[in-house]
Formats: structure tokens, sequence, C-alpha cells
């Protein structure tokens, strides 16, 4: 079955809130497929990677408050430089 890419976008959204297993409920499509269609989005959305020769990266998440969330720091660790934010 083909799908929207409107559609597909909104599923992805919802799998940072929600369950695969939810989301097969709320639109009546198969878990398997809701996973694809996030993976789908993400691979369209991730730009390809620049950091080829990447040996260790430091993560870091960081608890702003309920209100705030969280905020992930990702860094090169030989380098100090920040990969993602």
């Amino acid at each position: 079955m083909v799908y929207t890419l409107r559609l597909m976008r909104e599923i992805s959204d919802c799998m940072i809130h929600s369950s695969a297993s939810v989301l097969a409920k709320k639109y009546a499509i198969s878990e398997k497929t809701i996973r694809r269609i996030d993976r789908g989005v993400l691979e369209m959305d991730t730009p390809p990677s620049t950091k080829d020769n990447l040996d260790v990266i430091l993560i870091d998440e960081k608890n702003f408050g309920s209100k705030q969330g969280f905020i992930s720091t990702i860094l090169e660790a030989s380098t100090g430089e920040p990969l993602y934010m």
C-alpha cells in the first residue's frame, strides 16, 4: 500500500511520544509498517554523514525540567567538536 508523505510525517512525529502498537491501533496499520514508515521518514530527513573518521563520540543528555525537557549533545571525543545539539 502507498501512503502519502503527509501521513508518513505525521506518523513519524507521533512516534516521538507514542509506541508503534498505539499508533498501529490509531491508524489501523500494522506495527511493522508503522516502524517502516518512521524509519523511511528519518532516512529522508537525516542528511548524509560527513564524519567518516570518527573513533569515539561522547553523548550527554541534560534535563531542563518538566516543561523544557531534555537536550542531547553529541561531541567528537578527540577534538570536542559538537556534532549534534
